[in-house]
């Protein structure tokens, strides 16, 4: 399991949102769709697209050539986020992100939800 930090901004270079910590399998990768539930959203959710992956590592070797086996390890994994909305948004959400020109999932043969649903 990869433990990494999730960074969700309204736009890409804004200030975060917030951050929040999730050990998974693998990391996410760019472009991919994310949703965080949270018991209070019930079955709704905070949806996001992965703009960025940033990964950190630590090396022991300390010349550029070294005659002895070094390994290197990860040392820090961030996935920075662009917050999004979908037919699963919560209303809290979709409120949050007027005005931001956030990306919008649509999902082929379900008419979009509206935030009067």
């Amino acid at each position: 399991m990869i433990k990494f930090s999730l960074i969700v901004r309204t736009r890409p270079g804004w200030a975060p949102l917030y951050v929040l910590d999730f050990e998974a399998p693998q990391l996410p990768r760019e472009g991919d769709y994310l949703s965080v539930q949270r018991p209070a959203t019930g079955a709704t959710s905070e949806d996001m697209i992965v703009r960025k992956v940033w990964w950190r590592f630590a090396h022991p070797m300390q010349a550029v050539f070294d005659t002895d086996y070094h390994v290197g390890a990860l040392t820090e994994a961030m996935v920075e986020c662009e917050a999004a909305t979908s037919l699963y948004s919560s209303e809290p959400w979709r409120q949050r992100l007027i005005g931001s020109d956030a990306p919008r999932f649509e999902y082929e043969g379900i008419p979009p939800a509206t935030s009067e649903t």
